[in-house]
């Protein structure tokens, strides 16, 4: 399900003597908030502050709100988290917001049969790791193209189980 406020990352430390912020992203890079005017408080598009500035690359952003304008100011939403409108947010095609993701049914893309229902995902070194709930347990499957063939962030993800991944005989 898209959803229209995506938590785009959670205000660090205050930077400068201006208001600024560091905003730890929650998106593969802070490129991807350059589009960004108005952040929100929560994901109902709550309480929302005008953007001035956000520089940065990587998992690190500096921003500067229209309504924060000293360190002190910015002390006080430390540890928040920042929500933005998904059509402000630049997203490459083919890829997902992580939220959208999670309670998507995950099926054996040989049987179509369900296997679980994605709950979290992970990041490792190695890359992202999925979540998945069943009826027996949690089961972390490795998001790589040999076991993940197919997300459709809208009905489920398909994949390629290999035998004892979910304790299923029939596999």
């Amino acid at each position: 399900m898209k959803k229209e406020y995506i938590e785009i990352g959670r205000i660090g430390r205050s930077h400068g003597v201006l208001g600024e912020f560091r905003l730890e992203c929650f998106c593969d890079d802070a490129n991807m908030l350059s589009n960004v005017k108005t952040v929100f408080s929560d994901e109902c598009g709550g309480v929302f502050s005008k953007v001035q500035k956000i520089r940065g690359s990587g998992k690190f952003a500096f921003v500067k709100l229209e309504n924060i304008n000293s360190p002190e100011e910015a002390k006080k939403y430390v540890n928040r988290s920042l929500f933005a409108k998904r059509e402000e947010i630049n997203i490459k095609d083919g890829k997902f917001f992580i939220c959208e993701l999670l309670g998507l049914d995950v099926v054996d893309i040989d049987t179509n049969k369900k296997l679980g229902t994605l709950t979290e995902v992970l990041d490792s070194k190695a890359g992202q790791i999925f979540s998945v709930k069943t009826e027996g347990g949690d089961v972390l499957v490795p998001n790589v193209p040999e076991f993940v063939k197919k997300i459709d962030s809208e009905t489920n993800i398909l994949i390629k189980p290999i035998g004892g991944m979910f304790d299923m005989e029939d596999l």
